[in-house]
């Protein structure tokens, strides 16, 4: 069996698709049986002074759609532009629409978002026209949109366990339910599962089912051809002492009371 290996440049993990495309290329590119990147001629150049790990941290925080980050590296970008080559007001007009094309690519392609052609035809204008200050302003903004909206799309594709645990826990509160089978169910891990549930609902799982159960409980109670352990057994419970505990604690009431009227006024 013949083998060939190609081998890209060390990059941090979050980059590793990149050596790995590096690598991919070496092979194309390479004749020996192993070739690594680094002895080819392939790739960029950049000058000494050029930040590109800030450039790679600015579209790796749009990619992950971290607004809050991709705004605080947009500033600091726009701000080592204008420091280190202020007079070149041309070339850095160039570098924001350059930046803003590629970010909108991202939020297209992960975001989801429908491509119009005349989406941009004010950008070319507001470049070259607006002041340092306003140009800046617009640059960030640009991109902290386009990380908005891949967040936005991960944020869909986020809530859709969330919202099949919720249909499946609404259809099934009477029966045993727990935080690892129903995250087994919409098959992500519990810790996870539970991070998205509160995250979504704003009350933990347990709370959740809890609150659910004692409201449909009450429902119930209002209904005289049910008894109290019956409630109990149908709403998920069967201790009717744990029960009636929990149901104190949530109302304010025994289930006794509640049935007999109090908890009705």
């Amino acid at each position: 069996m013949s083998l060939r290996c190609g081998v890209g440049h060390t990059m941090p993990w979050n980059e590793l698709n990149e050596s790995y495309k590096e690598a991919a290329k070496a092979l194309d590119i390479g004749l020996g049986s192993v070739t690594h990147a680094a002895d080819l001629l392939m790739g960029v150049q950049w000058e000494e002074t050029y930040p590109i790990d800030l450039e790679r941290q600015i579209f790796a925080s749009i990619d992950e759609g971290d607004t809050e980050k991709t705004r605080k590296l947009a500033e600091k970008f726009f701000r080592w532009m204008t420091d280190t080559y202020p007079g070149k007001v041309e070339d850095i007009r160039l570098k924001v629409l350059d930046f803003v094309l590629r970010a909108e690519k991202t939020s297209y392609e992960k975001g989801g978002a429908t491509y119009r052609f005349g989406s941009g035809t004010d950008y070319l204008n507001t470049v070259c026209t607006s002041d340092e200050k306003t140009l800046g302003q617009w640059f960030e903004d640009k991109m902290v949109l386009s990380a908005s909206e891949v967040n936005s799309a991960r944020d869909k594709v986020l809530k859709s366990p969330v919202k099949k645990a919720i249909d499946y826990i609404k259809d099934n509160y009477s029966k045993d339910l727990s935080l690892d089978q129903i995250s087994r169910m919409v098959d992500v891990s519990p810790y996870y599962f539970s991070k998205l549930f509160k995250k979504e609902e704003g009350v933990g799982f347990i709370d959740y089912l809890t609150n659910l159960r004692i409201e449909k409980a009450k429902e119930m109670l209002m209904d005289d051809t049910k008894s109290i352990r019956d409630v109990c057994t149908l709403v998920g419970y069967q201790d009717p002492n744990y029960f009636s505990r929990i149901f104190k604690k949530m109302t304010g009431t025994t289930p006794t009371e509640y049935k007999e009227g109090i908890g009705r006024i």
